[in-house]
């Protein structure tokens, strides 16, 4: 790092370089994920079109089989690799390295397990060759989660939306290309695997010619980093592993149009989900570094960022009340009608969905990822205990009422946790959410007694709510800037120009 900028940083402006750097960073990350959630929105709506009811569910069950065992070849490596170098940045190559060519190994092992569990299910040849090259994506996301790191530590972030977005349109074209030529399973689901591979090798170059990321391997940390990710990794795969059996409950104990059913109720639902990651990957490195030094910063960004999430997520199930069933039949083919109570339900889950994947990086920022573990764990036994009955008796509706009711119990372990450690959330935070989405609430009650159209909804509802959420302080910008911008003073050496 120039160490001119440094000083400047760190004696004229250091407050409002560093609150730049994650303005930037969150901004960029925000269009970033806009482009990518239209391109999936769009690959989504095409796959699911292109392949029907009767081929989504075989489509759906390789996507989600590798994404679970897709965390088997993570391994927890990259948010531990976040965390060890927002905490050591002098060793940041050796840990990037390190924690790389240790998550390529554990994926050789997640490539084997997916083909082992469609082997134990019957799974027809064809599936099994569609979920090898899905597989590929395990050695794509660890190239690129190599720079992602460097990107997320220095507030750079702006670089990973760059790639990200640019992988997202690049899926698109590839996906409609195939499309149009009549393409197979197989190739459908390489398309994503083709876009990572360019990503990564984009991003790779990215982050060493800007910030000279040269990830070098260390044996001598070899070991260090696979005990602190022994609690991590199944914390994780246990994490996924509640989000995505749902849908393997449906695979095994219904029928393949439930599965498809329930895989376009999930498509909006698991989009949410992953938008908000946007505002979570901005502030984990941010919670790592004030814990144990700033108790009052930590809580800040915890409250804040809490009530960031939830304003954006918990307004979904008040709109979908009112839009799910006409957007399906504008939006899906005619054969997913049974796609729209499961979505309603599952809508419902989403702001449990989103505190909980919150809470799982605070939990791993105060160091307590084995308590994670544990909930996760009750969690998913619940899940299993839960889903089997409901599945086997009402289909894809069942499987979306067990998810709603495991989120909402792991929500109140996660809460109980935070209360042991440092922050909370308040009556404060209550009144402050609770207000604008009581006013939602009443325009979407206005809106359905009046029958009125559907689409109307939204552009009825949005400035009612965003105008309650101003009028609280959840997003009023004074506020905002006490809460990021103030604790991030003492952290300049996370910045590099």
């Amino acid at each position: 790092m120039p160490t001119a900028n440094v000083e400047e940083l760190s004696t004229a402006r250091p407050d409002r370089g560093l609150a730049r750097a994650v303005a930037v960073s969150a901004a960029s990350q925000g269009a970033a994920k806009v482009v990518h959630l239209a391109a999936n929105v769009g690959v989504g709506l095409v796959v699911l079109r292109y392949l029907g009811a009767a081929r989504y569910g075989d489509f759906v069950l390789v996507i989600t089989l590798t994404g679970l065992l897709g965390l088997v070849g993570e391994f927890g490596l990259h948010k531990l690799a976040i965390r060890e170098v927002a905490r050591r940045p002098e060793d940041s190559d050796a840990l990037i390295g390190t924690a790389t060519a240790l998550r390529v190994a554990c994926s050789v092992v997640a490539v084997a397990c997916v083909q082992a569990i469609l082997l134990a299910m019957g799974a027809s040849s064809s599936v099994r060759t569609a979920a090898a090259v899905a597989s590929l994506l395990f050695f794509a996301n660890a190239m690129l989660e190599a720079a992602v790191v460097v990107f997320a530590v220095r507030v750079q972030q702006q670089y990973e939306a760059a790639v990200r977005a640019s992988m997202s349109v690049v899926e698109l074209v590839i996906v409609l290309s195939l499309v149009r030529s009549d393409a197979s399973l197989t190739a459908i689901v390489a398309a994503p695997v083709a876009a990572a591979g360019m990503g990564a090798a984009a991003a790779i170059l990215i982050a060493h010619r800007t910030l000279d990321l040269r990830p070098r391997f260390d044996r001598t940390l070899v070991r260090p980093l696979l005990r602190e990710a022994l609690p991590l990794a199944p914390a994780l795969a246990v994490g996924v592993l509640y989000l995505k059996l749902d849908t393997m409950m449906v695979a095994i104990f219904s029928s393949r149009s439930a599965v498809s059913d329930y895989g376009a109720a999930y498509l909006p639902v698991e989009y949410l989900l992953l938008a908000s990651a946007v505002l979570i990957q901005v502030l984990f490195p941010l919670l790592a570094r004030h814990h144990d030094r700033d108790a009052a910063a930590f809580d800040s960004v915890y409250r804040s960022g809490t009530e960031l999430l939830l304003s954006v997520m918990l307004p979904v199930p008040l709109v979908l009340l009112a839009t799910a069933r006409p957007m399906i039949e504008l939006l899906y083919d005619n054969d997913f009608d049974g796609a729209a109570a499961p979505m309603i339900v599952l809508s419902f889950a989403l702001g449990a969905m989103v505190f909980n994947a919150w809470h799982s990086y605070v939990m791993l920022a105060v160091g307590r990822q084995r308590s994670m573990l544990r909930f996760l764990v009750i969690a998913t036994v619940t899940n299993i205990a839960i889903d089997v009955p409901l599945v086997m008796r009402f289909d894809a509706i069942g499987a979306a009422w067990g998810t709603l009711i495991t989120s909402l119990l792991l929500s109140a372990l996660a809460v109980g946790a935070v209360r042991e450690t440092s922050g909370a959330l308040t009556t404060r935070s209550v009144v402050r959410l609770g207000l604008p989405l009581a006013a939602l609430g009443a325009v979407v009650a206005l809106f359905h007694a009046l029958d009125l159209p559907w689409w109307t909804v939204v552009p009825a509802g949005a400035p009612v709510y965003v105008a309650g959420l101003v009028a609280t302080g959840v997003l009023r910008p004074a506020e905002l800037r006490a809460s990021f911008a103030g604790p991030l003073r003492a952290d300049v050496d996370l910045v590099i120009p």
